[in-house]
């Protein structure tokens, strides 16, 4: 891109033949070199339909190679090597003209930050340590429901019922008994729920059978049994339908694990799962944690479902303290008090005072995991195409990172009439906020 905007400058500047141009670029290297100014060439970018490709020239011979893409790009790094093999190819040709024999070998840039490695390692030993998980399937299904609201709200409460043995008497409790039936079906099927037929002796009150399931009575008491207290018959004892949450559910709604799933199709949405993303095997405190690192900045998100509270906020600094990560993202299904939310910024503010980089994202409900981490997201890789690219701006004669991030925005936008310096003003101002 920008030696083709050079030549078209330079056939302007004196039109006619082509080597016209050719002559003008090689006396204007030439100068170049010989008053020690910056090198004619510090590299070029190349714009595909999907991506940008770019080389930067650095001293000794070191040459850099990099694409920026969309998640929407299919296959970026195998486009990344093939672009690679064609510069190493021409490097080679020039090198033989010259009669010159070095050696040209591409290297991969480890960008992974030190601090998604050191949480990687303790999540890995978390899992190492940790029980056998529950079946897989059952474990997806059982997180598909508890996204809504409604049935974690009932599983909590009847757990809640049950360690008080007050389980009977909230099912008892009035309310919407289609909807509350519906929802013992749904979350049954899920295998959050167990549901049992309790058989009592109405005389001695002692419990005589537990039964699966209401099929399982009939058969029962068609058998005619009897009361082995009483001697009355089976069908004439006082009979009680009974749910308790399985193991299952307890597991799910302990560990956060339907709200770590969110997250990680959120994640996968967004092209920041796989090997980038890591999370520890049990929550602590009722607080889930994950860590994905984009664009070589670290996130630490720690997820609740419930209230968040000025104890809950200092852990959460603590662990940003002791992870050295950037960024820290809070999910709450609930309200973020307002000490905790001072405690968040205050912490931030005092950090970025000290010159330090820092970032503290509250989200309140699971449903803008998405929404939230896309903007942060674009945010930092905003930044980190600025910083690769830079290089190049004195050769474009202008931000050539700004320049691709607007190119990349408007073309989601083919049909309005985007105002670049708008954009431009949106990013800067993404980079300032603190929330």
């Amino acid at each position: 891109m920008i030696r083709s905007m050079r030549r078209h400058a330079f056939g302007m500047a004196l039109p006619g033949a082509e080597e016209k141009a050719t002559g003008i670029e090689r006396l204007l290297a030439a100068s170049s070199e010989r008053q020690g100014d910056a090198a004619y060439t510090s590299g070029d970018l190349f714009c595909l339909e999907d991506a940008a490709l770019f080389l930067l020239f650095g001293e000794a011979g070191e040459v850099r190679a990099g694409i920026i893409y969309e998640v929407e790009t299919a296959h970026p790094l195998e486009t990344l090597e093939e672009f690679c093999r064609n510069a190493r190819d021409a490097f080679e040709a020039i090198l033989e003209r010259s009669g010159r024999r070095d050696e040209i070998a591409w290297q991969d840039e480890e960008r992974t930050p030190q601090s998604f490695v050191r949480f990687l390692a303790r999540a890995e030993a978390d899992s190492s340590a940790a029980t056998p998980n529950l079946n897989a399937l059952e474990s997806e299904m059982g997180m598909d429901v508890l996204r809504d609201a409604e049935a974690r709200r009932f599983l909590h409460r009847l757990v809640e019922a049950q360690t008080a043995n007050r389980a009977g008497e909230m099912l008892a409790g009035g309310g919407d008994e289609a909807a509350t039936g519906n929802l013992i079906h749904r979350l049954s099927g899920a295998k959050l729920l167990r549901q049992e037929v309790l058989v009592s002796c109405r005389r001695e009150g002692r419990s005589l059978f537990r039964l699966p399931t209401r099929d399982a009575l009939a058969v029962l008491t068609a058998s005619d049994a009897t009361c082995s207290e009483c001697g009355a018959n089976v069908a004439d004892e006082k009979i009680e339908e009974l749910i308790k949450p399985t193991d299952l559910a307890r597991s799910l709604l302990e560990d956060n694990s339907w709200l770590l799933n969110g997250l990680r199709s959120a994640l996968d949405e967004l092209g920041a799962g796989g090997e980038a993303f890591a999370a520890r095997e049990r929550a602590t405190n009722g607080i889930r944690e994950a860590m994905v690192h984009v664009c070589g900045e670290s996130f630490l998100i720690l997820l609740k479902d419930g209230e968040w509270s000025a104890v809950h906020a200092r852990q959460a600094l603590d662990r940003m303290i002791e992870t050295e990560a950037k960024h820290l993202v809070v999910v709450s299904t609930g309200k973020v008090v307002d000490e905790a939310r001072v405690r968040l910024r205050e912490f931030a503010r005092r950090r970025q005072g000290a010159g330090e980089e820092a970032e503290v994202l509250i989200i309140e409900g699971a449903e803008g995991i998405t929404a939230e981490l896309r903007h942060a997201f674009e945010r930092v890789s905003h930044k980190a195409v600025v910083q690769q690219l830079f290089v190049l701006d004195a050769n474009a004669g202008f931000s050539v990172g700004e320049m691709i991030a607007a190119r990349f925005r408007l073309a989601h936008e083919p049909t309005v009439a985007g105002s670049v310096a708008e954009s431009a003003l949106g990013a800067v101002a993404g980079r300032s906020q603190e929330f």
